[in-house]
């Protein structure tokens, strides 16, 4: 449901080419990050082991999403994994902010933020490849980089599909926005991790 609202938020402010629509949306995520967790702990309470059986085989937000399953989320974090998911949700907004700054000061230019989603995208496909049945994703330098060299490619993939010509701008660009999602989405999986002794 707030996958669908999300997504019909961004259409809007694609649609219609407005940073205030696209500024509803980052409120709209921010509360749903509040919101669910308050939620899952509520029917958990009330639904019990039922609800944390229906937690662990469906994924909160989606069929690829990097994180384990639900179940985990229903329980305390440490101080290091809240740190871990701030950081890495600070790095995933950046190429974000910079393309809402791009918007806002040309009126009209939303490319960056097309490139900013395709670098997420990227950066979760392949974390998602490394997430187990049952488990947290398993972090390895080789993934770590792997989610950096899938976002720079996913977001020049789509800037040259946007019309941009190949270059040194559409390989800094890209490279930034690919090592943002790359490093988030590997403190994502980091912070999921049980902590070794």
């Amino acid at each position: 449901m707030y996958l669908a609202e999300s997504a019909l938020w961004l259409g809007w402010a694609l649609l219609y080419g407005s940073a205030a629509v696209f500024l509803g949306l980052l409120l709209l995520c921010a509360a749903v990050g509040v919101i669910a967790p308050r939620e899952e702990r509520a029917l958990d309470v009330k639904f019990g082991e039922a609800y944390r059986q229906y937690a662990a085989r469906v994924p909160r937000w989606a069929v690829f999403s990097a994180a384990p399953s639900n179940q985990h989320d229903l329980m305390p974090r440490s101080r290091r994994s809240q740190l871990l998911l701030a950081g890495s949700a600070l790095l995933a907004a950046v190429p974000v902010i910079f393309g809402v700054i791009r918007a806002v000061s040309t009126g009209d230019d939303f490319r960056y933020l097309w490139l900013a989603a395709a670098a997420l995208f990227g950066t979760t496909a392949v974390m998602a490849l490394g997430r187990g049945a049952s488990g947290p994703v398993r972090v390895s330098l080789v993934r770590a980089l792997g989610a950096v060299a899938a976002g720079a490619a996913c977001a020049a993939a789509t800037a040259l599909l946007l019309g941009a010509t190949a270059g040194p701008g559409v390989a800094i660009v890209s490279l930034g926005f690919g090592l943002c999602s790359g490093a988030s989405g590997t403190l994502a999986a980091l912070a999921r991790q049980p902590r070794s002794l």
